[in-house]
């Protein structure tokens, strides 16, 4: 399917740091018809990765590999650019999720963590993964569709075998839940914890158990035994 024609921006428009480059993406370069990715013909932006528009494909592989969910890793947002859009050449936004990568690619293993990602692949809209720093606690913030794990916070949890540091897997999986739609702040703590302990059944503890790892048992880390 093609998404555009064969008058889109030269490569050389995609970062436009000399004189000659900014001529060649004047106003006056190129049509203002709006694109399937987002862009119009007079946008000069980095983007992750350039579509070719004769061969009707990016011209490089997802820079996130197999983790947009698509063995055809040079495909324009799963060849139905009408239903989804890709502007940036990414489908989950991993630009700054560092370390997370690996631990992502371990929770799509599983049954549960393929199903959450998928469906978040899918979703119009682009969701982003970041690796959190300093002090900053896991959370998903519905606002900007990101989710934040930090991976150097113990962030200890209640299991089946005792107070244990949250893992990466575990906290993608609890925060992707959070991201397809599970609530977790309530109008009372009662409240709170219950949402929170529907999303840990259906999200986070079919995930970790299928990495080994034992199930949670209360949101709140301080009811350990």
């Amino acid at each position: 399917m093609m998404i555009t024609s064969a008058l889109a921006p030269p490569a050389a428009c995609s970062a436009p740091h000399t004189a000659a480059a900014r001529r060649r993406c004047g106003p006056h370069s190129h049509r203002r018809r709006p694109r399937f990715s987002g862009q119009t013909r007079i946008r000069c932006e980095d983007r992750a990765r350039y579509y070719h528009p004769s061969l009707q494909r990016f011209s490089s592989e997802d820079p996130i590999g197999f983790l947009g969910g698509d063995a055809n890793l040079y495909a324009y947002a799963r060849n139905a650019p009408l239903g989804y859009t890709d502007p940036r050449g990414l489908r989950l936004d991993l630009t700054e999720a560092g370390d997370l990568v690996a631990a992502l690619q371990r929770v799509r293993q599983t049954k549960r963590g393929a199903e959450i990602f998928r469906t978040l692949d899918q979703l119009p809209e682009t969701y982003r993964i970041v690796e959190g720093r300093g002090n900053e606690a896991s959370r998903y913030d519905p606002y900007t569709r990101t989710i934040v794990v930090n991976i150097n916070l113990p962030e200890h949890v209640c299991t089946t075998t005792g107070r244990k540091p949250g893992s990466p897997e575990r906290k993608l999986a609890h925060e992707g839940g959070h991201a397809l739609g599970y609530p977790g702040i309530g109008a009372t703590k009662a409240q709170t914890e219950l949402f929170e302990m529907n999303n840990i059944r259906r999200n986070e503890n079919p995930v970790v158990t299928e990495l080994g790892m034992p199930e949670r048992t209360s949101y709140d880390s301080n009811r350990c035994r």
